[in-house]
């Protein structure tokens, strides 16, 4: 408990570190330029261009947009989780525990459960360790943003039910 709460304010000194109005700014600005971009190309084909000449920059115009559209999503939640409540680590960590015993004591979850652990771990790394019984140590990473924003997903989810 006491490396998953060291880990988990690790996670989140690095969310207060992180600028996201800047970067929302940024983005924006980027989504007015790109969709400004695609007005210009309709303009153009509404004034007799042929289409054909400009579908190529069109459809990248495009997928600029929806990256950019998703990227602003991903950076406004992420500000709205850094704006929160501090959480109750411990009961983050007990309801983050117990949803994974439940999904793997039933044969028919554990396929969620799989996403909701590779959800969480970032990466585990292996490493020598001589005097353990079978000579080697996991390191976990977990990305606890994901669990964070789950739990509080699940705790909201909850409450409109109600």
């Amino acid at each position: 408990m006491a490396q998953f709460e060291a880990a988990f304010q690790a996670e989140l000194r690095a969310l207060e570190s992180t600028d996201f109005g800047a970067a929302i700014k940024a983005a924006k600005a980027q989504l007015a330029l790109a969709r400004k971009a695609r007005d210009g190309i309709m303009r153009a084909i509404e004034k007799s261009a042929d289409f054909a000449d400009y579908s190529a920059r069109d459809k990248e115009l495009k997928a600029e947009i929806t990256a950019l559209e998703d990227r602003i999503a991903h950076l406004e939640a992420q500000q709205a989780e850094k704006d929160a409540t501090p959480p109750d680590i411990p009961a983050i960590f007990e309801q983050a525990l117990h949803d994974l015993e439940a999904l793997l004591g039933d044969p028919d979850l554990v396929a969620r459960a799989n996403e909701e652990l590779a959800a969480l771990v970032r990466c585990i790394t292996l490493l020598p360790a001589p005097e353990s019984k079978d000579g080697l140590a996991a390191e976990i990473h977990m990305d606890l943003g994901s669990l964070r924003s789950r739990v509080w997903d699940r705790d909201e989810a909850q409450e409109q039910a109600l």
